[in-house]
């Protein structure tokens, strides 16, 4: 579904354009990881399990930052 929506922005003189963009965003999901993984300690639960939100916001933050390797692909591909 994404190549779909993304597809108008990768064709034409300019389709590195979307991968420009994608980049530094994909940057800052790397800070945004290496920080949950700096507290996840503090998620743990008192029998070393984690609550279903931890894991929740492992996919959440994973969906947004394959957004980017996503774009990137379309953009070198066309």
């Amino acid at each position: 579904m994404l190549p779909i929506l993304v597809s108008r922005y990768t064709v034409g003189p300019r389709p590195m354009d979307v991968y420009l963009k994608a980049f530094i965003p994909r940057l800052l999901f790397g800070v945004v990881y290496a920080w949950f993984v700096w507290v996840t300690p503090s998620f743990a639960l008192e029998d070393g399990s984690f609550p279903h939100h931890y894991y929740a916001l492992i996919i959440g933050i994973f969906i947004l930052h394959q957004v980017g390797p996503s774009r990137e692909k379309d953009a070198r591909v066309s």
